[in-house]
Protein backbone atom coordinates (compact mmCIF):
# COMPACT_ATOMS: atom_id res chain seq x y z
CA UNK A 1 0.00 0.00 0.00
CA UNK A 2 1.23 3.46 -1.01
CA UNK A 3 0.87 7.04 0.87
CA UNK A 4 -0.11 9.90 -1.11
CA UNK A 5 2.93 11.90 -1.78
CA UNK A 6 1.38 14.74 0.34
CA UNK A 7 2.03 13.02 3.44
CA UNK A 8 5.62 12.10 3.06
CA UNK A 9 7.67 14.62 2.65
CA UNK A 10 11.70 15.80 2.70
CA UNK A 11 12.80 17.56 5.87
CA UNK A 12 15.67 19.22 4.01
CA UNK A 13 13.59 20.85 1.02
CA UNK A 14 10.63 21.65 2.61
CA UNK A 15 11.48 22.65 6.69
CA UNK A 16 11.63 26.62 6.85
CA UNK A 17 14.89 28.50 7.46
CA UNK A 18 14.47 29.60 11.51
CA UNK A 19 15.71 26.72 14.06
CA UNK A 20 17.48 24.55 11.41
CA UNK A 21 18.69 27.10 9.22
CA UNK A 22 22.65 25.99 10.01
CA UNK A 23 21.49 22.22 9.55
CA UNK A 24 19.68 23.05 6.28
CA UNK A 25 22.74 24.82 4.70
CA UNK A 26 24.79 21.43 5.50
CA UNK A 27 21.90 19.37 3.89
CA UNK A 28 21.31 18.65 0.23
CA UNK A 29 17.85 18.21 -1.28
CA UNK A 30 16.82 14.73 -1.86
CA UNK A 31 14.10 13.20 -3.49
CA UNK A 32 10.61 12.23 -1.88
CA UNK A 33 10.89 9.28 -0.67
CA UNK A 34 7.10 6.68 -1.09
CA UNK A 35 6.26 4.25 1.51
CA UNK A 36 6.00 1.01 0.46
CA UNK A 37 5.33 -2.24 1.64
CA UNK A 38 8.93 -4.46 1.32
CA UNK A 39 8.40 -8.06 -0.62
CA UNK A 40 11.92 -8.81 -0.73
CA UNK A 41 13.04 -8.91 2.69
CA UNK A 42 11.17 -10.32 5.55
CA UNK A 43 12.73 -7.82 7.79
CA UNK A 44 11.02 -5.02 9.64
CA UNK A 45 12.18 -1.21 9.76
CA UNK A 46 11.82 0.33 13.26
CA UNK A 47 9.69 3.96 12.93
CA UNK A 48 9.22 6.10 15.88
CA UNK A 49 6.10 7.70 16.18
CA UNK A 50 6.83 11.40 16.82
CA UNK A 51 3.50 13.15 18.35
CA UNK A 52 2.03 15.86 20.58
CA UNK A 53 1.42 14.36 23.98
CA UNK A 54 -2.05 15.62 24.34
CA UNK A 55 -2.99 13.56 21.61
CA UNK A 56 -1.46 10.22 23.68
CA UNK A 57 -5.30 8.30 23.02
CA UNK A 58 -4.62 7.72 19.19
CA UNK A 59 -1.55 5.83 20.18
CA UNK A 60 -2.62 2.69 19.49
CA UNK A 61 -3.99 3.71 16.18
CA UNK A 62 -0.84 4.96 15.25
CA UNK A 63 1.39 1.83 15.86
CA UNK A 64 -1.44 0.40 14.10
CA UNK A 65 -0.64 2.42 11.11
CA UNK A 66 2.94 1.30 11.02
CA UNK A 67 2.19 -2.67 11.55
CA UNK A 68 -0.03 -2.27 8.48
CA UNK A 69 3.17 -0.92 6.80
CA UNK A 70 5.17 -3.52 7.65
CA UNK A 71 7.08 -1.88 10.29
CA UNK A 72 7.94 -2.10 13.97
CA UNK A 73 6.08 1.05 15.65
CA UNK A 74 8.34 2.34 18.62
CA UNK A 75 6.31 5.36 20.40
CA UNK A 76 7.71 6.56 23.51
CA UNK A 77 4.46 6.23 25.43
CA UNK A 78 3.97 2.53 24.80
CA UNK A 79 7.59 1.34 24.26
CA UNK A 80 9.67 3.85 27.05
CA UNK A 81 6.34 3.86 29.53
CA UNK A 82 6.45 8.17 29.15
CA UNK A 83 4.76 9.14 31.99
CA UNK A 84 6.93 6.61 34.30
CA UNK A 85 10.10 8.09 32.64
CA UNK A 86 8.48 11.75 33.66
CA UNK A 87 8.15 10.66 36.98
CA UNK A 88 11.69 9.47 37.24
CA UNK A 89 13.19 12.75 35.90
CA UNK A 90 10.91 14.78 38.00
CA UNK A 91 9.14 15.90 35.07
CA UNK A 92 12.23 17.38 33.58
CA UNK A 93 11.70 17.76 29.98
CA UNK A 94 15.53 17.77 28.93
CA UNK A 95 15.72 14.04 30.34
CA UNK A 96 12.84 12.62 29.43
CA UNK A 97 13.92 13.45 25.96
CA UNK A 98 17.03 11.96 26.58
CA UNK A 99 15.57 8.63 26.93
CA UNK A 100 13.02 9.56 23.63
CA UNK A 101 16.60 9.99 21.71
CA UNK A 102 18.13 6.66 23.16
CA UNK A 103 14.69 5.31 21.26
CA UNK A 104 15.58 7.38 18.01
CA UNK A 105 18.86 5.99 17.50
CA UNK A 106 17.75 2.76 17.30
CA UNK A 107 14.91 3.60 14.95
CA UNK A 108 14.94 3.39 10.69
CA UNK A 109 12.58 6.18 10.36
CA UNK A 110 10.76 8.86 11.95
CA UNK A 111 7.43 9.44 11.47
CA UNK A 112 5.55 12.62 12.90
CA UNK A 113 1.75 12.62 13.49
CA UNK A 114 -0.32 15.67 13.53
CA UNK A 115 -3.91 16.82 13.82
CA UNK A 116 -3.77 18.85 10.62
CA UNK A 117 -1.53 18.88 7.41
CA UNK A 118 1.55 20.88 8.62
CA UNK A 119 2.38 24.23 6.18
CA UNK A 120 5.89 24.25 6.04
CA UNK A 121 5.69 27.31 4.10
CA UNK A 122 4.71 29.78 6.68
CA UNK A 123 6.41 29.50 10.76
CA UNK A 124 6.08 25.63 10.42
CA UNK A 125 8.47 25.63 14.09
CA UNK A 126 4.49 27.40 15.45
CA UNK A 127 2.47 23.62 14.26
CA UNK A 128 4.42 21.71 16.15
CA UNK A 129 4.99 21.06 20.25
CA UNK A 130 8.74 21.78 21.64
CA UNK A 131 8.94 17.84 22.41
CA UNK A 132 8.24 16.81 18.65
CA UNK A 133 10.25 19.70 17.00
CA UNK A 134 13.29 18.49 19.25
CA UNK A 135 12.85 15.00 18.13
CA UNK A 136 12.85 16.38 14.44
CA UNK A 137 15.97 18.03 15.10
CA UNK A 138 18.22 15.30 16.82
CA UNK A 139 16.80 13.09 13.90
CA UNK A 140 18.15 15.47 11.12
CA UNK A 141 21.29 16.23 13.41
CA UNK A 142 21.89 12.39 13.97
CA UNK A 143 20.32 10.16 11.22
CA UNK A 144 21.37 12.15 7.95
CA UNK A 145 19.41 11.36 4.97
CA UNK A 146 17.39 8.78 6.95
CA UNK A 147 13.30 8.89 6.03
CA UNK A 148 11.39 11.37 8.11
CA UNK A 149 7.70 11.34 7.37
CA UNK A 150 4.70 13.44 7.79
CA UNK A 151 0.85 12.05 8.24
CA UNK A 152 -2.12 13.38 10.02
CA UNK A 153 -5.13 11.86 11.89
CA UNK A 154 -6.80 11.66 8.96
CA UNK A 155 -4.48 9.03 7.43
CA UNK A 156 -5.51 6.84 10.54
CA UNK A 157 -9.30 6.04 9.46
CA UNK A 158 -9.79 6.61 13.53
CA UNK A 159 -13.69 5.65 14.16
CA UNK A 160 -15.79 8.31 15.50
CA UNK A 161 -17.51 8.71 18.66
CA UNK A 162 -15.60 6.15 20.41
CA UNK A 163 -16.07 7.99 23.91
CA UNK A 164 -20.02 7.24 23.69
CA UNK A 165 -19.52 3.48 23.77
CA UNK A 166 -16.94 4.21 26.56
CA UNK A 167 -19.34 6.58 28.75
CA UNK A 168 -22.37 3.65 28.26
CA UNK A 169 -20.03 0.94 29.39
CA UNK A 170 -19.08 3.44 32.66
CA UNK A 171 -23.07 4.38 33.08
CA UNK A 172 -24.22 0.48 32.86
CA UNK A 173 -21.77 -0.61 35.58
CA UNK A 174 -19.86 0.58 39.15
CA UNK A 175 -16.55 0.24 40.50
CA UNK A 176 -18.08 -3.66 41.74
CA UNK A 177 -18.78 -4.13 38.13
CA UNK A 178 -22.75 -4.69 38.72
CA UNK A 179 -25.34 -2.74 37.00
CA UNK A 180 -26.04 0.55 38.79
CA UNK A 181 -29.07 3.14 38.43
CA UNK A 182 -29.78 4.74 35.91
CA UNK A 183 -28.41 8.78 36.70
CA UNK A 184 -30.61 10.90 36.12
CA UNK A 185 -29.12 13.06 33.61
CA UNK A 186 -30.64 14.04 30.40
CA UNK A 187 -29.11 16.18 27.03
CA UNK A 188 -31.25 17.75 24.63
CA UNK A 189 -30.07 19.22 21.53
CA UNK A 190 -32.56 21.29 19.37
CA UNK A 191 -32.23 21.81 15.30
CA UNK A 192 -33.64 25.11 14.94
CA UNK A 193 -33.58 27.15 11.84
CA UNK A 194 -31.27 29.33 12.92
CA UNK A 195 -29.37 27.72 15.43
CA UNK A 196 -28.17 24.06 17.39
CA UNK A 197 -28.60 24.27 20.72
CA UNK A 198 -27.30 22.00 23.57
CA UNK A 199 -29.20 22.04 26.99
CA UNK A 200 -27.65 18.94 30.39
CA UNK A 201 -29.52 18.78 33.47
CA UNK A 202 -29.32 16.32 36.14
CA UNK A 203 -31.98 16.10 38.94
CA UNK A 204 -30.71 15.53 42.42
CA UNK A 205 -31.54 13.38 45.15
CA UNK A 206 -34.71 15.50 45.84
CA UNK A 207 -35.85 15.94 42.66
CA UNK A 208 -34.64 19.48 42.06
CA UNK A 209 -33.52 19.64 38.68
CA UNK A 210 -30.15 21.09 37.79
CA UNK A 211 -28.77 23.17 34.51
CA UNK A 212 -25.37 21.66 33.87
CA UNK A 213 -24.47 23.23 30.63
CA UNK A 214 -26.11 25.32 28.32
CA UNK A 215 -24.49 25.98 24.36
CA UNK A 216 -25.79 27.22 21.20
CA UNK A 217 -24.46 27.46 17.45
CA UNK A 218 -25.79 29.54 14.90
CA UNK A 219 -26.04 27.90 11.73
CA UNK A 220 -28.78 29.17 10.03
CA UNK A 221 -30.26 26.10 8.51
CA UNK A 222 -32.82 27.71 6.98
CA UNK A 223 -30.29 29.66 4.03
CA UNK A 224 -32.01 29.90 0.87
CA UNK A 225 -34.53 27.46 2.15
CA UNK A 226 -37.87 29.44 2.14
CA UNK A 227 -38.83 29.65 -2.28
CA UNK A 228 -38.59 25.79 -2.63
CA UNK A 229 -38.45 24.41 1.04
CA UNK A 230 -35.18 22.73 0.11
CA UNK A 231 -32.44 22.20 2.76
CA UNK A 232 -29.21 23.35 1.11
CA UNK A 233 -25.66 20.98 1.21
CA UNK A 234 -23.49 23.79 3.01
CA UNK A 235 -26.53 24.50 5.31
CA UNK A 236 -26.62 20.90 6.13
CA UNK A 237 -22.55 20.26 6.44
CA UNK A 238 -22.81 23.82 9.21
CA UNK A 239 -25.99 22.14 11.29
CA UNK A 240 -24.44 18.46 11.17
CA UNK A 241 -20.81 19.68 12.19
CA UNK A 242 -22.42 21.82 15.09
CA UNK A 243 -24.70 18.22 15.80
CA UNK A 244 -21.17 16.44 16.46
CA UNK A 245 -19.42 19.39 18.27
CA UNK A 246 -22.10 19.47 20.77
CA UNK A 247 -23.14 15.65 21.22
CA UNK A 248 -18.93 15.86 22.02
CA UNK A 249 -19.64 18.22 24.64
CA UNK A 250 -22.51 16.09 25.91
CA UNK A 251 -20.35 13.23 26.18
CA UNK A 252 -17.09 15.36 27.87
CA UNK A 253 -20.08 16.11 30.56
CA UNK A 254 -20.60 12.33 31.07
CA UNK A 255 -23.73 12.14 29.08
CA UNK A 256 -25.06 9.91 26.60
CA UNK A 257 -28.29 9.71 26.62
CA UNK A 258 -29.16 12.66 23.93
CA UNK A 259 -32.70 13.63 22.57
CA UNK A 260 -32.61 15.33 18.77
CA UNK A 261 -35.52 17.50 18.29
CA UNK A 262 -35.91 19.62 14.84
CA UNK A 263 -38.85 22.13 14.84
CA UNK A 264 -40.36 24.76 12.22
CA UNK A 265 -37.58 24.28 9.00
CA UNK A 266 -37.20 20.30 9.99
CA UNK A 267 -41.40 20.33 9.61
CA UNK A 268 -41.49 22.00 6.20
CA UNK A 269 -38.35 20.48 4.93
CA UNK A 270 -39.05 18.64 1.46
CA UNK A 271 -35.70 16.69 1.49
CA UNK A 272 -35.36 16.25 5.36
CA UNK A 273 -34.46 12.51 4.64
CA UNK A 274 -31.05 13.81 3.49
CA UNK A 275 -30.58 15.59 6.54
CA UNK A 276 -31.74 12.90 8.81
CA UNK A 277 -29.60 10.32 7.01
CA UNK A 278 -26.26 12.15 7.07
CA UNK A 279 -26.85 13.02 10.76
CA UNK A 280 -27.39 9.63 11.64
CA UNK A 281 -24.37 8.22 9.83
CA UNK A 282 -22.06 11.13 11.57
CA UNK A 283 -23.58 10.65 15.03
CA UNK A 284 -26.01 7.71 15.40
CA UNK A 285 -28.42 10.16 16.33
CA UNK A 286 -31.94 9.50 15.57
CA UNK A 287 -33.96 13.50 13.98
CA UNK A 288 -37.70 13.42 15.96
CA UNK A 289 -39.36 16.39 14.77
CA UNK A 290 -41.72 18.17 17.02
CA UNK A 291 -45.26 19.34 15.39
CA UNK A 292 -45.93 23.11 16.19
CA UNK A 293 -48.70 22.17 18.52
CA UNK A 294 -45.96 20.05 20.47
CA UNK A 295 -43.77 22.73 20.50
CA UNK A 296 -45.73 25.61 21.62
CA UNK A 297 -47.01 23.65 24.62
CA UNK A 298 -43.25 22.16 25.82
CA UNK A 299 -42.52 26.14 25.70
CA UNK A 300 -45.54 27.67 27.87
CA UNK A 301 -44.93 24.96 30.38
CA UNK A 302 -41.08 25.29 30.58
CA UNK A 303 -41.95 29.30 30.91
CA UNK A 304 -45.43 29.58 33.19
CA UNK A 305 -43.42 26.43 35.52
CA UNK A 306 -41.27 29.56 36.84
CA UNK A 307 -44.02 31.90 37.59
CA UNK A 308 -45.57 32.70 41.02
CA UNK A 309 -48.15 35.14 39.34
CA UNK A 310 -49.75 36.29 36.51
CA UNK A 311 -49.67 33.06 35.33
CA UNK A 312 -52.75 33.52 32.78
CA UNK A 313 -51.81 36.53 31.95
CA UNK A 314 -49.01 35.77 29.34
CA UNK A 315 -48.74 35.02 26.03
CA UNK A 316 -45.65 32.99 24.94
CA UNK A 317 -44.09 33.62 21.58
CA UNK A 318 -41.21 31.57 20.22
CA UNK A 319 -39.78 32.59 16.83
CA UNK A 320 -37.43 30.64 14.83
CA UNK A 321 -35.81 30.76 11.88
CA UNK A 322 -38.99 30.13 9.80
CA UNK A 323 -41.70 29.90 12.01
CA UNK A 324 -43.46 31.37 15.25
CA UNK A 325 -45.28 29.79 17.74
CA UNK A 326 -47.56 31.69 19.94
CA UNK A 327 -49.00 30.29 23.24
CA UNK A 328 -51.47 30.89 25.89
CA UNK A 329 -53.91 29.97 28.62
CA UNK A 330 -57.46 30.46 28.34
CA UNK A 331 -59.10 29.34 31.42
CA UNK A 332 -58.20 25.20 31.77
CA UNK A 333 -57.23 25.88 28.39
CA UNK A 334 -54.25 25.80 26.45
CA UNK A 335 -54.03 27.82 22.79
CA UNK A 336 -51.26 27.16 20.42
CA UNK A 337 -50.89 29.50 17.56
CA UNK A 338 -48.18 28.60 14.84
CA UNK A 339 -47.31 31.48 12.25
CA UNK A 340 -45.25 30.49 8.97
CA UNK A 341 -42.92 33.54 9.57
CA UNK A 342 -39.70 33.86 11.15
CA UNK A 343 -35.93 35.30 11.68
CA UNK A 344 -34.15 34.01 8.15
CA UNK A 345 -37.35 34.20 7.24
CA UNK A 346 -36.91 37.76 7.06
CA UNK A 347 -33.47 38.13 6.63
CA UNK A 348 -33.84 36.62 3.64
CA UNK A 349 -36.82 39.31 2.27
CA UNK A 350 -36.54 42.45 4.00
CA UNK A 351 -33.18 42.86 6.61
CA UNK A 352 -30.69 42.28 4.48
CA UNK A 353 -28.73 45.63 4.26
CA UNK A 354 -27.47 47.53 7.01
CA UNK A 355 -27.92 49.70 8.63
CA UNK A 356 -31.81 48.89 7.96
CA UNK A 357 -33.43 51.58 5.94
CA UNK A 358 -37.04 52.48 7.03
CA UNK A 359 -38.63 51.17 3.60
CA UNK A 360 -37.30 47.96 4.06
CA UNK A 361 -38.20 47.24 8.09
CA UNK A 362 -41.78 48.95 7.27
CA UNK A 363 -41.65 46.29 4.97
CA UNK A 364 -41.07 43.69 7.28
CA UNK A 365 -42.85 45.20 9.92
CA UNK A 366 -46.35 44.61 7.49
CA UNK A 367 -45.09 41.06 6.21
CA UNK A 368 -44.95 40.11 9.98
CA UNK A 369 -48.26 41.89 10.74
CA UNK A 370 -50.14 40.48 7.71
CA UNK A 371 -49.55 37.11 8.85
CA UNK A 372 -50.75 37.33 12.16
CA UNK A 373 -53.88 39.26 11.35
CA UNK A 374 -55.15 36.40 9.39
CA UNK A 375 -55.69 33.84 12.53
CA UNK A 376 -55.02 35.85 15.60
CA UNK A 377 -57.27 36.24 18.36
CA UNK A 378 -55.95 36.39 21.59
CA UNK A 379 -57.99 37.52 24.31
CA UNK A 380 -56.27 40.33 26.76
CA UNK A 381 -53.46 40.02 28.31
CA UNK A 382 -50.98 41.93 30.58
CA UNK A 383 -47.09 40.47 29.32
CA UNK A 384 -45.54 39.02 26.18
CA UNK A 385 -43.15 36.83 27.32
CA UNK A 386 -40.13 36.20 24.37
CA UNK A 387 -38.10 33.15 24.78
CA UNK A 388 -35.10 31.80 23.11
CA UNK A 389 -32.13 33.45 24.93
CA UNK A 390 -34.30 36.69 24.92
CA UNK A 391 -33.06 37.91 28.47
CA UNK A 392 -29.21 37.57 27.91
CA UNK A 393 -29.49 39.51 24.35
CA UNK A 394 -31.50 42.06 25.65
CA UNK A 395 -28.94 42.75 28.47
CA UNK A 396 -25.95 42.26 26.25
CA UNK A 397 -27.77 45.07 23.84
CA UNK A 398 -28.26 47.67 26.14
CA UNK A 399 -32.04 47.12 26.02
CA UNK A 400 -33.55 49.47 29.67
CA UNK A 401 -35.07 47.03 31.30
CA UNK A 402 -36.49 47.09 34.75
CA UNK A 403 -37.16 44.70 37.34
CA UNK A 404 -39.61 41.88 37.59
CA UNK A 405 -39.73 40.21 41.31
CA UNK A 406 -42.51 37.53 40.01
CA UNK A 407 -40.26 34.95 38.20
CA UNK A 408 -36.54 33.82 39.19
CA UNK A 409 -35.99 33.06 35.48
CA UNK A 410 -37.57 36.32 34.26
CA UNK A 411 -36.31 39.23 36.39
CA UNK A 412 -36.85 42.02 33.78
CA UNK A 413 -39.03 43.35 31.38
CA UNK A 414 -39.46 46.37 29.17
CA UNK A 415 -42.09 48.67 28.22
CA UNK A 416 -43.36 49.16 24.53
CA UNK A 417 -41.98 52.87 24.23
CA UNK A 418 -38.62 52.04 25.39
CA UNK A 419 -38.00 48.60 23.55
CA UNK A 420 -39.51 50.68 20.42
CA UNK A 421 -36.73 53.60 21.26
CA UNK A 422 -33.97 51.18 21.51
CA UNK A 423 -34.99 48.98 18.54
CA UNK A 424 -34.85 52.19 16.01
CA UNK A 425 -31.07 53.05 17.35
CA UNK A 426 -30.35 49.19 16.61
CA UNK A 427 -31.74 49.45 12.97
CA UNK A 428 -29.17 52.08 12.06
CA UNK A 429 -26.22 50.02 13.05
CA UNK A 430 -23.87 48.73 11.09
CA UNK A 431 -24.09 44.82 10.79
CA UNK A 432 -20.47 44.47 12.08
CA UNK A 433 -21.35 46.68 15.14
CA UNK A 434 -24.79 44.65 16.08
CA UNK A 435 -21.78 41.19 15.85
CA UNK A 436 -19.54 42.78 17.95
CA UNK A 437 -22.24 42.47 20.89
CA UNK A 438 -21.50 38.70 21.10
CA UNK A 439 -18.18 38.46 19.94
CA UNK A 440 -18.31 34.70 20.94
CA UNK A 441 -21.64 34.12 18.73
CA UNK A 442 -21.41 37.18 16.39
CA UNK A 443 -23.74 35.22 13.80
CA UNK A 444 -26.33 35.71 16.06
CA UNK A 445 -26.80 39.14 16.15
CA UNK A 446 -27.20 38.70 12.26
CA UNK A 447 -31.09 38.19 13.51
CA UNK A 448 -31.32 40.55 16.11
CA UNK A 449 -33.38 43.25 13.99
CA UNK A 450 -35.84 40.73 12.23
CA UNK A 451 -36.32 39.60 16.20
CA UNK A 452 -37.20 42.89 17.35
CA UNK A 453 -39.22 43.76 14.49
CA UNK A 454 -41.27 40.58 15.91
CA UNK A 455 -41.47 41.89 18.90
CA UNK A 456 -42.64 45.20 17.92
CA UNK A 457 -45.54 43.60 15.92
CA UNK A 458 -46.26 41.24 18.58
CA UNK A 459 -46.68 44.56 21.16
CA UNK A 460 -48.74 46.18 18.99
CA UNK A 461 -51.40 43.39 17.61
CA UNK A 462 -51.67 41.97 20.94
CA UNK A 463 -51.72 45.60 22.76
CA UNK A 464 -49.88 44.61 25.78
CA UNK A 465 -47.42 47.66 26.75
CA UNK A 466 -44.76 45.01 28.02
CA UNK A 467 -42.56 42.47 27.56
CA UNK A 468 -40.90 40.12 29.45
CA UNK A 469 -37.52 38.62 28.10
CA UNK A 470 -37.06 35.03 28.93
CA UNK A 471 -33.88 33.08 28.02
CA UNK A 472 -36.67 29.52 28.44
CA UNK A 473 -36.54 27.36 24.86
CA UNK A 474 -37.92 24.50 23.77
CA UNK A 475 -34.88 22.31 25.46
CA UNK A 476 -36.43 23.50 28.80
CA UNK A 477 -39.86 22.38 28.12
CA UNK A 478 -38.37 19.01 26.88
CA UNK A 479 -36.56 18.53 29.70
CA UNK A 480 -39.14 19.11 31.92
CA UNK A 481 -41.21 16.48 30.62
CA UNK A 482 -38.45 14.23 30.57
CA UNK A 483 -37.88 14.49 34.54
CA UNK A 484 -41.82 14.35 35.40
Amino acid sequence: MSINKKNVISPISKLSDKKFLDLLKKSQKREIIQLVQSSKSNLRKNVYLSSDGNFYKYVDFMRSHAYKHNAVPIHPIATLDYYLSAAHHDGSKKEILKDCFSLLRGCDELWVFTEKEVDFENNFEDQLSEGVLAEIYFWLTNKGNAPLRFFTWQDLNIPKYNKQESWSIVHSVDGNNTKRKALNQFGIIDLGSSTVKLSLCHVDENNITHTIYKKSITTNLAEDFFETNQLQPLAIERTVQAIIDLQSEALDHGIVEIKLVGTGVARKAKNLKKLKDKIKRETSLSLDVISSDDEGKLIYQAVVSSFTKYQDDLVIANAGGGSMELVYGDGEDLKNHSFDVGISDLNEKFINQYPVIDENFKKAYQYVKGKLEKELDVPEKKFLVYTGGELDYMLVTGFPLDDFSHSLAHPKKISLADFKKHAQKMRQMKLVELQAFMPNNPNWMNGAVASNTIVEVLLDTLEINVAIPSNKNLNDGILQELIT
